[in-house]
């Protein structure tokens, strides 16, 4: 049985207003099974009682309660009550003997699915024996596993709930200043009765009260001290408790408050990096037009005002190229993860084309990879796992990305033998498709034509090789081989 919020229902309604109605949390079952209330008269204890037979009574019955949603009735098969005073002069009936007989029908059915209420257990006889019987019935509700609770100012009993791991003490608060009860329901610490205080604020003379604090007794007062300081102590600690979990609240509100705008930020940047990349990539292929056609310009310069101009300009451009190149490439490959054991045969993402590749070879820290039946060798940084970048930003496409600072459009063989000549003549293409180049210059020279013959046989096997071309004359004419790839 768990009640967060709850209020007694006739209360409501005879006030007419809910805020007027003190709530009560109670939990019966899940620490315990038994709970002892004690506390002052006129404190509240009956109308708890009645108010949790009530509400159970109701939520059975499938009617709506005035508590929390999240407050829960078990399924009792059964619900006792015994409260108030059925004393008959007709039946020959005392008070204490009503309850008594109550009580006995009661533990006679009751068992584990059962909830029972008794309101001032063991009273209306000799308290010592009222109290030592009211203990018995307790053991046996415990023996039943009968949920149950129960109110009394037995200080006995409160003892006892406080050994028993069944039983827990429960009161109802009494504020010491003003000498009037709150109507506040808590748990963990027994009540004191408050008899003379109660009586005091009621008007009773104050001599009166004198005498009966002398009657009662300094072991009683010792044990009344007793009560009151813990209440004070649990007090603190409540209102300690308060403080703690207003501070945490707070904190976790400007926590919420600092990611939700750390996440505005990283959006904004997010935003704007991407931007900077669609830059970047624009400007991309702005400059790699501008060098084609530089390098179509180059093939109608004289030979000496080719030198002078335009290599300059290519080489400026290829310079503004590997820089785009660079912020690229280092933008992407930082959201990917390196491969930390390369294994040819693996399908690898390749940064500097922005691709999946297939890892044929390892050599001398070159990986050598295959594109669609093109092969070319590549560093083996440039490696990386496959699958999407780690964070959950749009990415750019970046159709080429940086190349070797060395990637020029031109290779000079001239002096070499056809063998010497080879590893150039692949390196040189794998630069070149890197670079994003398209028209080459290969010179061979002329001599006898053997290693003319040679290069351009072998540079027709190469898938990258789309066409060969021989210049003009005043070009290189047959010293010299256009590559288009």
């Amino acid at each position: 049985l768990k009640l967060y919020s709850a209020r007694h229902p006739l209360l409501i309604l005879s006030l007419n207003d809910v805020k007027k109605v003190v709530p009560f949390d109670l939990n019966l079952g899940e620490t315990a099974r038994i709970i002892l209330l004690s506390g002052p008269n006129t404190g509240g204890k009956t109308v708890l009682l009645k108010a949790t037979g009530l509400l159970t009574l109701m939520a059975l019955s499938g009617l709506p309660i005035p508590a929390e949603e999240n407050s829960v009735i078990g399924r009792f098969n059964q619900v006792f009550a015994d409260i108030g005073d059925e004393q008959s002069i007709e039946n020959a009936l005392s008070t204490f003997s009503s309850h008594i007989g109550k009580i006995g029908r009661m533990l006679k059915s009751a068992n584990e699915k059962s909830l029972v209420l008794i309101d001032e257990i063991g009273a209306a006889t000799d308290p010592q024996q009222g109290s030592a019987l009211a203990q018995a019935i307790l053991e046996r509700l415990t023996e039943l596993g009968s949920k149950a609770v129960v109110t009394t100012h037995y200080t006995a009993l409160k003892i006892f709930a406080e050994n028993h791991p069944d039983c827990l003490n429960a009161s109802m608060q009494f504020d010491l200043k003003s000498l009037t009860p709150t109507y506040r329901f808590t748990t963990g610490i027994p009540g004191d009765s408050f008899a003379i205080e109660v009586a005091s604020s009621l008007g009773l003379e104050p001599d009166l009260i004198e005498r009966a604090k002398e009657l009662s007794g300094s072991q009683n007062i010792e044990f009344t001290e007793l009560l009151k300081k813990m209440q004070e102590e649990k007090k603190a600690l409540e209102r300690a408790t308060y403080e703690y979990e207003l501070k945490t609240r707070n904190l976790e509100s400007k926590l919420k408050e600092l990611e939700s705008r750390e996440a505005a930020l990283n959006a904004e940047l997010k935003e704007r990096r991407k931007k900077y990349l669609q830059e970047l990539q624009s400007e991309l292929i702005a400059q790699q037009k501008l060098y084609q056609r530089e390098q179509e310009s180059l093939k109608k310069m004289e030979r000496e005002e080719r030198k002078s101009v335009s290599e300059r300009k290519l080489q400026d451009i290829n310079n503004r190229l590997q820089d785009i190149y660079k912020e690229l490439s280092d933008s992407e490959i930082e959201q990917r993860q390196k491969i930390r054991v390369p294994r040819e045969g693996d399908r690898v993402w390749l940064a500097t084309l922005e691709t999946e590749v297939t890892l044929l070879e390892i050599k001398d820290q070159q990986a050598i990879v295959d594109l669609n039946g093109i092969t070319f060798k590549t560093a083996l940084d440039n490696l990386y796992e496959i699958g999407k970048p780690t964070n959950n930003e749009e990415m750019v496409v970046i159709t080429h990305s940086n190349p070797p600072p060395k990637a020029q459009f031109e290779l000079k063989l001239l002096g070499l033998t056809f063998e010497e000549a080879k590893p150039l003549i692949d390196e040189f293409l794998d630069d070149a498709m890197l670079a994003g180049l398209h028209t080459l210059r290969i010179v061979h020279g002329k001599g006898t034509g053997a290693l003319r013959t040679k290069v351009r046989d072998y540079l027709k096997k190469k898938k990258q090789v789309i066409s060969l071309e021989t210049p003009l004359p005043s070009e290189g004419g047959t010293g010299v081989t256009l590559v288009k790839i």
